[in-house]
C-alpha cells in the first residue's frame, strides 16, 4: 500500500515538479521522432554511391533495445544512489549522446551514441513515473499521468515537423540540435527533485514479492502495446493495399493514432474518476480492437482515419491507466522498480508486434494482420469487461 504523496513546499516548486513530470517524457517521444526526417539525407551521407536507407533505419531504432534495459538498470541506480542523482545523469547523458549527430560521423560511432541515447531514455521514464508517485495523491497523479501522455504525443508530432524543417535548413545533422533540449530538463531535475528523502531505498528481501500481484498489469500492457503499435508499425503496409498512393497521405492518416491518443489521454483523469480501472482496461482493448477491424474493413482513407484514430483513442488510456494502479499499489519506495518493469514491457511489446503480426500479414495480407489483432483485442476486451462485472457483483454491498 502506497504512503501519502509528499507535499508540495512552494508554488515555484509545484510548478517546477509538474514542468519536469512533462518535459523528461517528452524528451524520450523525440528519440526516434527527432531523427525521422534526416533519414533519407543521413542515407546518402553514411553509404555515399550505396543504399544506404538500412543504416540510417538502424541509427533510428537503435535507441529501442536500450531503452528496454535503460529502464530497469535505472531503478537499480535509483534505489542505490537516489533519484535525483540517477535523473541527473539520464538527462545529462541524453543531452551529449543525442547531440553527439551534430560533430561525429560514420555509422559506428553514430550507433554507439544512440545505444547511450536509448539507455538514457529508459531512465529519464523510470525517474518520472518514481517521482509521480511519489509527489502526487489520487487524482492528481491520474491528471498528471494523463498530461503526461498527451505532451509526449505532441512532442512525437512536432519533433517530426521541427526536425524536417532543421534537416531543410542544415542537413541531417541539424535534426540532432533537438536532443540539446536535455539541458533545461537537467536544471529542472536540479530544481525540482529533493535530495536524499525518508523511504527511498527498498529494505532488503521482499521487493520482488511485492511486485507478483502486478505481473497481470505488466502482461496487459505488453499485449496492449502490440496493438497500439498498428498503426505506426503495420499501418503503411495496409495503406499501400488500399491502392493510397503518396507518403504524405499515408503519413498523414498514420498520424491520426497519436492524434487520436492525445485527446483519450488529456481525458484520462475526467474519465478513471468516474469508471474504475479495470472496465475502464476492458473499454481500452475494444477500443483499439475495434479500431483494427475498421482499419482493415476501410475501403478508403476516411475510414482508414477513423479505424486509426479509434486504435489512438484506446492507447491513449493504456499508459496512464496501468501506471496509475501500479504506482497506487506500490510504496513509494518501489515505485523506480514497478515503473521500470511497466517501461520494459511497453518497448518489448513495440519490439515485437513485428514478431506477431508479419507472419498474418505474409499469410493473409495486411488486411488479415488488422483483422488478427483487432480480433484477439477485441477477445481479450470482453474476457476484462467480464472479469470486471463479476468482481462487481461479487462486491459486498
Amino acid at each position: 500500500m502506497a504512503s501519502a504523496a509528499i507535499p508540495l513546499p512552494t508554488r515555484r516548486q509545484a510548478i517546477a515538479r509538474l514542468t519536469l513530470a512533462l518535459a523528461a517524457p517528452a524528451l524520450v517521444a523525440l528519440i526516434p521522432m527527432a531523427v525521422a526526417s534526416a533519414l533519407p539525407a543521413m542515407a546518402r551521407d553514411l553509404a555515399p554511391g550505396r543504399d544506404g536507407a538500412f543504416f540510417a533505419q538502424m541509427i533510428m531504432t537503435m535507441p529501442a533495445i536500450m531503452l528496454i534495459l535503460g529502464a530497469p538498470a535505472a531503478s537499480i541506480a535509483c534505489e542505490r544512489i537516489g533519484i535525483r542523482t540517477t535523473f541527473a545523469a539520464a538527462a545529462a547523458l541524453f543531452t551529449v549522446a543525442g547531440s553527439a549527430g551534430l560533430l561525429l560521423s560514420g555509422f559506428t560511432a553514430l550507433a554507439a551514441t544512440r545505444l547511450l541515447l536509448g539507455l538514457s531514455g529508459g531512465a529519464l521514464q523510470t525517474c518520472t513515473l518514481a517521482l509521480v508517485g511519489r509527489w502526487y495523491a489520487p487524482g492528481g497523479r491520474e491528471r498528471v499521468l494523463g498530461n503526461i501522455v498527451s505532451v509526449s504525443s505532441a512532442a512525437a508530432i512536432g519533433g517530426l515537423v521541427l526536425g524536417g524543417r532543421l534537416v531543410d535548413l542544415f542537413g541531417w545533422r541539424g535534426a540532432f540540435s533537438l536532443y540539446l533540449l536535455g539541458v533545461p530538463v537537467l536544471i529542472l531535475v536540479l530544481l525540482a527533485v529533493e535530495r536524499g528523502v525518508a523511504g527511498e531505498r527498498p529494505p532488503r528481501g521482499g521487493s520482488l514479492a511485492a511486485l507478483k500481484p502486478l505481473m497481470l498489469y505488466y502482461a496487459l500492457i505488453l499485449a496492449f502495446t502490440l496493438a497500439m503499435f498498428m498503426p505506426g508499425i503495420q499501418g503503411p503496409f495496409l495503406v499501400a493495399a488500399k491502392g493510397i498512393e503518396g507518403a504524405a497521405t499515408a503519413g498523414l492518416i498514420v498520424a491520426a493514432c497519436p492524434l487520436g491518443a492525445t485527446l483519450s489521454s488529456a481525458m484520462f483523469a475526467a474519465l478513471r474518476a468516474r469508471v474504475d480501472a479495470l472496465p475502464l482496461l476492458a473499454a481500452t482493448a475494444l477500443l483499439m480492437g475495434a479500431g483494427c477491424l475498421i482499419a482493415a474493413a476501410a475501403g478508403g482513407a476516411p475510414a482508414l482515419l477513423i479505424g486509426f484514430a479509434v486504435i489512438g483513442v484506446g492507447a491513449g488510456l493504456v499508459e496512464p491507466n496501468i501506471g496509475s494502479t501500479i504506482l497506487g499499489r506500490t510504496p513509494h519506495a518501489l515505485h523506480a522498480r514497478a515503473s521500470s518493469i511497466m517501461i520494459s514491457a511497453m518497448f518489448i511489446g513495440q519490439f515485437l508486434n513485428p514478431l506477431a503480426a508479419d507472419p498474418l500479414r505474409t499469410a493473409l495480407g495486411a488486411n488479415g494482420a488488422f483483422i488478427g489483432v483487432g480480433v484477439a483485442t477485441s477477445a481479450l476486451g470482453l474476457l476484462l469487461a467480464a472479469l470486471a462485472a463479476f468482481r462487481r457483483s461479487a462486491a459486498p454491498c
